[in-house]
């Protein structure tokens, strides 16, 4: 099991439309390409008095699932959100291996 965590950090004042989208665009096209039990989370960690980030976190089956998304659809949609929102938002993304204890 692979867990995806992409985080967002956005100045303050896309909060809503960035949640929005994320809701909208990224879940939706995550969840058809395979993602399961997806969560999004504030961080708490103070990054800058004019900025926050979100994570975004789901399972993907198998590596090469979340090697397709990554590089199909969710690039697609991280270059369109640079593309409206330039570096107000800056996306980073992990992909960690689920260790069953």
């Amino acid at each position: 099991m692979i867990l995806y965590n992409t985080t967002f950090t956005f100045h303050n004042s896309l909060r809503d439309n960035l949640l929005e989208w994320i809701k909208v665009e990224w879940l939706p096209s995550a969840a058809a390409a395979g993602m399961t039990g997806c969560t999004v989370a504030r961080l708490l960690v103070d990054i800058d008095p004019e900025a926050s980030a979100f994570a975004v976190q789901g399972r993907f089956a198998t590596e090469e699932t979340a090697e397709a998304w990554r590089d199909g659809a969710g690039a697609g949609l991280l270059e369109r959100l640079h593309a409206r929102c330039g570096e107000a938002v800056l996306p980073f993304s992990t992909m960690m291996e689920v260790i069953e204890l």
